[in-house]
């Protein structure tokens, strides 16, 4: 059976998926893919993707009880939900009790290369704690989710990817993750490693994609770190990057 792998990125991406998981549960047909979900988040705190999990943990233990012979005629639950990763979850490396500073390594750097680093990134980018997220900092976001095309759970997707297989990614525009995460992947499923013998396969796979406008606010916080004033402004700069690198 050909698979449908389904990226959701960030919070924005959870949400989706745990709907997705809704319409299958009432019998929404997609023509006979199994779907397997793929969740890129580094919040490990994050409810809506706690949520997303134990949902599609439900969902396969209910599947696996039912029976969907010709007979039955049972389409609720139908479609065969599969987990190629930890907890639904790819794993991103290195950023656990990490500031961003102390991922780029930045005491390390030479003064001049620290220069050049202040020049892109504020003092509270270079502090932020990248456990949490990033926080409307697609920045920062594009630096670290860059390292998951050496993660394991990447190299699994990509050495078992088939030419019937298809993508589909789901991610915000107006915060950090999704919108830094979402570009990043599709180029590194089209520069898949062509020491891969299904690096063609993921070169010309169908990708389709959904991602989120400004669709909910934030209520002013001194201590936050989000800025809904910003969504827009940062909406359509990612758009203006989307249309230079993803043509």
């Amino acid at each position: 059976m050909a698979k449908l792998y389904v990226f959701g990125i960030g919070g924005t991406g959870s949400r989706v998926i745990k709907s997705l998981a809704m319409l299958l549960a009432s019998g929404v047909d997609i023509n006979k893919y199994e779907v397997v979900p793929i969740i890129i988040d580094p919040d490990e705190a994050n409810g809506d993707v706690s949520r997303t999990i134990d949902i599609l943990k439900n969902y396969q233990q209910i599947h696996l009880k039912l029976s969907f012979t010709d007979a039955d005629k049972n389409q609720f639950f139908k479609t065969k939900i599969s987990n190629i990763t930890q907890n639904f979850r790819l794993v991103l490396s290195d950023i656990k009790n990490e500031k961003f500073k102390d991922y780029i390594q930045y005491s390390g750097l030479d003064e001049n290369n620290k220069a050049l680093i202040n020049l892109l990134f504020s003092e509270d980018n270079l502090n932020a704690d990248m456990e949490v997220g990033f926080k409307g900092n697609p920045n920062i976001g594009s630096v670290v989710l860059n390292q998951f095309k050496q993660s394991e759970d990447f190299k699994n997707f990509a050495s078992t990817f088939s030419q019937e297989d298809r993508i589909f990614i789901i991610s915000s525009i107006f915060g950090g993750t999704g919108a830094a995460g979402f570009p990043l992947l599709v180029k590194n499923i089209r520069n898949a490693d062509h020491n891969l013998s299904t690096w063609k396969y993921l070169q010309d796979a169908p990708i389709g994609a959904v991602t989120m406008l400004p669709y909910f606010g934030v209520a002013p916080d001194d201590e936050s770190k989000i800025d809904k004033s910003t969504f827009i402004s940062k909406t359509k700069a990612a758009l203006s990057y989307y249309e230079i690198s993803m043509i």
